[in-house]
Parts: structure tokens; C-alpha cells; sequence
């Protein structure tokens, strides 16, 4: 049951001498209290269209299969109710409208009132709190729309019903999502100041200027539990209902399959320089990322997004160092690492994870050498590598691995 409502570039891995110990957890095969669902599960719109939510909901109980509710419509300044349309209807709309899998919209509304198979009922009461939108813990459904006598869950007459709550509760779940990344554009709600969960990275919590880029951890107490937030989609459930233990995935994953698999590639890899050595330095780790520019590194932002535990399909991408030329290499292949030991380097181990490829949103890095002092350079920007190799300073070697764009 879900809280209060919250109104709620050229990549250059020549590393310098800043330390670093990178740690990898062991890997995970199902989803965990840090990864509830991946990102790319969550945004899937596409895994059901409306006659399919309507043959899934007839085959599982009476509640919704044959239910009609008011059909939302925006009139240019506010959004109306009006007409009868079906539940699957109402389903596939809000999840067209919010960028939400319409999977998550049904498990949810089986974890709030098992309005699916139907385990409490069909009557008012649990369709007037149906996505448990407005309903804080320990508060009694009430039987819209009798608001004046029973108004002590849902006390906006605005998200109460069926239509109203499947609506405005797909909606808050993809806003917690987006605004856990400090996505303030998304939906032009940027002025409204998030209260919920932050993923890892440093983000505002609304646009105005006055709320601050602050950086976040992505670490948070759940029930007196640590916990590590790695998806949005995690920190928009633990914002949604921020207990241990939740039903959701588990629902999911009985109906849909697996609500994680893919690779979780969301550690932002830092991108600082240094002009006076012409350097750039990369890291996964804040600390790092704060030492080296206490030692005169400018941060120039994240390059991409790769994964600091295993799961999926992911592989290891691992860190050399020459001590006499102060420089540090990356390569996934276990073959180079140990050749390159021959060479001088000594392999400190695992400095992230990477996709193998094919997992949804990913992009290639590219990698290539510098002809002129034989350090190599990345980049997941195609236009990047073209003008590098252009530049004649630069021979193309391929496909490194694969991570998410900024």
C-alpha cells in the first residue's frame, strides 16, 4: 500500500594514478530488496496491447473482465471523466500515456486489492482504492462516493474509482521512477519537488534553481534495512510502498517472467580531466571521483552507465595499471589482461561489468588507440569516433563491450 502522495563524449580511459579497489558482488539470477525490476521491464509498453489485457484479465476472475469505469481525457487544461469504458481499456491507455509496461500496472493492482483474480471482492470499496493511490498505511478503504461519510483513505475525490486510481497511480509509479534519476524534464512536472528514493548520482529534485544538484548514494534504510538502490523502477516501488517484503516482483514473475535478467547497467562511470597533463580520468566511485579532483581533475559529467555487481548479461571489464607510465587500461577480455602483464601491467581486477550486447538500450563503446603515445580511448559516441579516426591521431579497433548512453 502505497505512502502519502508525494507531489511529489569522447570517453578516454587513460587513468591516472588516483587509487581505486573495485569489489563485485556475487551475481544475482533473480530480482533482490535492490532490484526489485529492471528499467527495461518497467518501461516496456509493448508487452501487451488491449485485447490482450482483456483475454488475461477473463482468464484470471470476474472482477475486471467485465468491468466498465469513466474513460480520462485531457480538455486542453484538466483532465475528464466521461463515458464507459472497459478495464483493459482504461489499463492500456495509462500505460500508453505514462510510458509504464501495462504488466506493472496489473501486478500492482493485485498486490493492492487482488482486484485480478478477485480475493477480496469486486464491490465499490475496493475499486475506489484499486491502485492503493492516496491510501497511506493503516488507513481504512471507504465506499465512494460516499466521500462525506468514509473519507479516511483516499481524501481526494479526484484519485478515487477505478479509472481515477489506475490513472494517477500508473502515473505516480513512472514519475518516482524518472525523478529517482532526477529526470525534472519528464512530463514537464519539473516543479514539482520530489520527496521519494534517489538512485546513485548526483540530481536535482525539482528544476527551479533553488533546489541544488546533490549527490545521492542510492543507499536507504527499508525497515531498518540497508538497502542499495540499483534500478529506478526499485526506487519507485520502495517510494510507492516503502516496506521489505514486497508482493509485486513475486506476482510478476508468476504471470509475466522474470522481472530482472537483463543487464542493470546503472552506475554512471565518472569523466574528469586534467589540462595541464592532458588526462581524463574515469570512475565508478564518487570517492575516487572526489579525490581526483582535489588533485586538480574538472568533472566533466558521467559517460555512460555500466554495472558494479553480476547478473545478467554482463561481463567483467578489468583494470591494469603500468606503474611506470602511470596509465591505466580497461579490456573485457581475459586474454589481453594477461598478455599485458608481460608488458608491464599488473591487473588490479574487476573495475566494472558491461553488457555482452543485445540487452535493451544499450550502445556500443568503441575503442580505439592513440597512434602517438599508444594509450587507448573510448567512446560510445559513433560521431566521436568517426572525428577521432578523421583526426588521423586515432586508429579504430572496434567494439569494446556495451553500456547505456547518458
Amino acid at each position: 500500500m502505497m505512502t502519502a502522495r508525494r507531489f511529489l563524449l569522447v570517453v578516454v580511459l587513460l587513468l591516472t594514478g588516483v587509487s581505486f579497489n573495485a569489489t563485485m558482488s556475487a551475481p544475482v539470477h533473480a530480482y533482490s530488496n535492490g532490484r526489485l525490476m529492471d528499467d527495461a521491464v518497467f518501461d516496456n509498453t509493448s508487452t501487451m496491447n488491449e485485447s490482450q489485457i482483456q483475454a488475461f484479465l477473463a482468464s484470471k476472475g470476474p472482477c475486471l473482465a467485465n468491468y466498465h469505469d469513466v474513460d480520462p481525457n485531457w480538455n486542453g487544461s484538466a483532465w475528464t471523466y466521461t463515458g464507459s469504458v472497459s478495464a483493459a481499456h482504461i489499463i492500456a491507455r495509462a500505460a500508453a500515456e505514462w510510458g509504464i509496461n501495462p504488466q506493472v500496472i496489473l501486478a500492482t493492482l493485485q498486490k493492492e486489492e487482488s482486484l485480478i483474480t478477485g480475493g477480496i471482492g469486486c464491490g465499490n470499496v475496493v475499486m475506489t482504492s484499486a491502485m492503493g493511490y492516496g491510501c497511506p498505511d493503516g488507513n481504512a478503504r471507504y465506499d465512494y462516493p460516499n466521500i462525506n461519510v468514509f473519507q479516511t483513505c483516499v481524501s481526494h475525490e479526484g484519485w478515487a474509482g477505478f479509472s481515477r486510481q489506475v490513472w494517477w497511480g500508473s502515473w505516480q509509479l513512472k514519475f518516482n521512477k524518472e525523478r529517482s534519476y532526477g529526470n525534472t524534464g519528464w512530463q514537464d512536472n519539473g516543479n514539482i519537488t520530489y520527496g521519494g528514493f534517489m538512485t546513485q548520482g548526483t540530481y536535482k529534485r525539482c528544476a527551479a534553481t533553488s533546489c541544488a544538484p546533490t549527490f545521492f548514494s542510492g543507499d536507504v534504510t527499508i525497515d531498518g534495512q540497508g538497502v542499495h538502490l540499483e534500478t529506478g523502477a526499485t526506487a519507485s516501488f520502495y517510494t510507492y510502498t516503502p516496506h521489505l517484503g514486497q508482493a509485486l516482483p513475486g506476482i510478476f514473475e508468476s504471470w509475466f517472467g522474470p522481472t530482472t535478467g537483463g543487464a542493470s547497467l546503472t552506475a554512471p562511470l565518472y569523466r574528469l580531466y586534467k589540462r595541464s597533463s592532458d588526462r581524463h580520468f574515469y570512475t565508478v566511485s564518487p570517492t575516487e571521483r572526489d579525490s581526483a579532483i582535489r588533485q586538480g581533475y574538472a568533472l566533466e559529467g558521467v559517460s555512460f552507465y555500466v554495472s558494479t555487481s553480476g547478473g545478467g548479461n554482463l561481463s567483467a571489464v578489468y583494470r591494469l595499471y603500468n606503474r611506470s607510465t602511470d596509465y591505466h587500461f580497461y579490456t573485457n577480455s581475459q586474454d589481453e589482461a594477461n598478455r599485458d602483464t608481460g608488458v608491464g601491467f599488473i591487473i588490479e581486477g574487476t573495475g566494472y561489468l558491461a553488457s555482452n550486447g543485445g540487452d535493451p538500450g544499450v550502445s556500443p563503446v568503441y575503442r580505439l588507440l592513440n597512434r602517438g603515445n599508444h594509450m587507448h580511448f573510448f567512446t560510445i559516441n559513433a560521431s566521436e569516433r568517426d572525428q577521432a579516426v578523421a583526426s588521423g591521431a586515432y586508429l579504430y579497433e572496434g567494439v569494446a563491450f556495451y553500456a547505456i548512453a547518458p
